[in-house]
């Protein structure tokens, strides 16, 4: 595949935004599938050469509540983590409330405009609002308590905060938790999340 060509998938899948020639915001990937409620394949956007020629591009399937969200995306240079041995800590909103140790991180959220999975049967407590990372693997969580007005911390946006192998980093597009060493984690905002 071009170099060009792969720079620019990458960078769709990680903004889901479709810059073109000029510069200009062609598309919103998220906007477009909020829509319409499905994925449109945009084959413009992965460009064909003079020749009329193109190599083709196969999907990966992701765990995502809301497409367009990007993956796991590596903090900006100028990111700050601070390294902690446990955390209680919030985002500026005050909308997510996170408990994090050297082996975990659970963050609560106070208001969703998404929807949640469907609550399994095995669920007898809440479903959904809560959302974990532990032992290499995020999840929902079924929980009959909260984290939400736990914290005395605020983790503004730019920074990130560091337990063992387990970072959250706050953006104003929401916070995003992974397991360094699995590379799994979650994002989560009031308008989506997302485990990878």
């Amino acid at each position: 595949m071009n170099p060009n060509r792969r720079a620019l998938l990458t960078a769709v899948a990680r903004t889901g935004v479709v810059v073109g020639r000029a510069g200009a915001v062609v598309a919103r990937i998220g906007t477009a599938v909020a829509r319409t409620g499905t994925v449109v394949a945009l084959t413009a956007a992965a460009g064909c050469d003079a020749g009329g020629t193109s190599d083709p591009v196969t999907p990966k399937p992701t765990l995502s509540a809301h497409a367009g969200m990007g993956g796991p995306a590596s903090p900006p240079p100028s990111f700050s983590v601070s390294e902690v041995s446990q955390s209680y800590f919030n985002t500026p909103s005050k909308n997510i409330y996170c408990y994090l140790d050297d082996s975990a991180v659970r963050c609560d959220i106070v208001k969703a405009t998404f929807l949640w999975p469907d609550k399994p049967a095995a669920c007898e407590l809440d479903w959904g609002g809560a959302v974990r990372l532990g032992n290499g693997k995020a999840r929902v969580l079924c929980h009959g308590d909260t984290l939400i007005g736990t914290s005395k911390e605020t983790l503004a946006y730019g920074t990130g905060v560091r337990s063992g192998s387990v970072e959250c980093d706050s953006a104003s597009t929401g916070l995003t938790c992974k397991d360094l060493d699995s590379g799994s984690g979650f994002t989560l905002s009031q308008a989506r999340y997302r485990i990878f």
